[in-house]
């Protein structure tokens, strides 16, 4: 059942109308759950309110696919996936297939450059993987600042969670 109010629509929840679906005239449409609003139309696309869940098929990944000016490029398109053997990942179809920027299994997270895994985590710490063979250039690690004094000190070394070993 349906009923029309002031220039909106209202669809009876099977209870009472309060609102399950509220479609407004040139404005937008809301979705209530037990009579709380979750989703709202806007003039810049949607609001959900509490929160979205997205679940997999049996044997099936999880998949959110962000597509930005219109999609019409691939470096427009981004994906986010829990993936079926629990790992987890952020994609990018910048060079015209899906390429790993993050990736974790719950256990180590890795970074990449160009879909090659350049940082990643470990029971010891962080590790930097590197191609890198040449000379000059910044090498491996590069520690940046937009300003300060000479001779700062960009990396300082500690031992014990509290002795100052040195720095660079």
């Amino acid at each position: 059942s349906s009923v029309y109010g002031s220039s909106h629509w209202e669809f009876y929840n099977g209870t009472d109308w309060t609102g399950a679906i509220k479609c407004v005239n040139a404005e937008g449409v809301e979705l209530a759950h037990n009579g709380n609003k979750r989703l709202e139309t806007t003039n810049d696309g949607c609001t959900i309110q509490k929160g979205i869940t997205l679940t997999g098929v049996e044997g099936g990944d999880a998949q959110i696919r962000f597509y930005s000016d219109e999609g019409d490029d691939d470096a427009d398109k981004w994906q986010i996936i829990a993936e079926t053997e629990h790992d987890f990942s952020i994609k990018s179809h910048k060079d015209g297939s899906w390429k790993h920027c993050l990736w974790t299994n719950g256990d180590s997270t890795y970074l990449y450059y160009q879909d090659a895994n350049r940082l990643n985590t470990s029971s010891e710490g962080v590790v930097i993987n590197s191609t890198f063979q040449g000379t000059g250039g910044p090498g491996i690690l590069k520690l940046q600042t937009g300003g300060g004094a000479q001779n700062q000190e960009f990396l300082a070394c500690y031992y014990n969670n509290s002795t100052l070993a040195g720095g660079l």
